[in-house]
């Protein structure tokens, strides 16, 4: 990770102290009492001030029906679909720049498509998330952000179930001094508590059955400072 500086950089010195904790014997010659090293800091490079600025997302589009029509349960009017947004590089200042600015200089492009749901008549309907709120601390405090039921869905039991339709989210704060990045292969999809396997009518299967549905998978995290050193794990801001 590139930690930037503006105008004039002073120049910083660290050192390091070290104690002599046995006497000399047999003669040998008495050591300094204190040892210490002294070096120049690195200075830190300096970068050009350019930003990524995200638009609106645009309507759900539902994936082609011919790609979907042969999913159980498929209807032609809803089901998944993707929504894109534009994405445009600014100067700090707020002024237009050259994408390939933002693409040299700045941090990752943020993401332009993802994954949205129309709903169907039966689905469980709730509001766009709301904007995150704002953060407790810098990169050790959280922020929120809330959704609700909409309609009919208030009253349906599987739209209260929270686990499948959580109405509020909590993320760590970002921070620009760590960075976290995967390690391993993800794990199997883990059920929440209680997920069964269940026939069309509602009734719960005898038998040995296999556990399916909606689920999450893990994968393990590391957290590395700017000069790429392993630090604790909660210092960065990723799940």
């Amino acid at each position: 990770m590139i930690v930037c500086s503006g105008g004039d950089v002073v120049k910083r010195k660290q050192s390091r102290r070290r104690l002599v904790i046995q006497m000399p014997s047999n003669g040998g010659q008495e050591c300094p009492v204190v040892l210490e090293e002294e070096r120049d800091c690195d200075v830190p490079k300096v970068c050009p001030g350019f930003r990524w600025k995200t638009h609106k997302w645009r309507k759900c589009q539902l994936v082609p029906w011919f790609l979907r029509k042969d999913t159980l349960g498929a209807q032609e009017t809803c089901g998944p679909g993707l929504q894109t947004r534009a994405v445009s590089c600014r100067q700090l200042d707020g002024t237009q720049a050259d994408i390939s600015e933002c693409l040299k200089s700045a941090k990752a492009m943020p993401a332009i498509t993802q994954r949205c749901q129309l709903p169907c008549q039966d689905d469980c309907q709730l509001t766009n998330w709301s904007k995150f709120s704002s953060c407790t601390a810098d990169c050790v405090g959280v922020r929120t952000r809330k959704r609700a039921l909409i309609g009919r869905s208030k009253k349906k039991d599987k739209c209260k179930n929270t686990q499948m339709y959580p109405l509020s989210e909590t993320q760590y704060c970002p921070c620009d001094k760590y960075n976290a990045q995967p390690v391993g292969k993800w794990s199997d999809c883990i059920l929440p508590e209680g997920g069964r396997a269940e026939s069309t009518a509602g009734m719960k299967v005898q038998g040995d059955i296999k556990e399916c549905g909606q689920g999450y998978r893990y994968q393990a995290m590391v957290c590395y400072d700017q000069d790429n050193r392993l630090v604790e794990t909660s210092r960065c801001n990723s799940h």
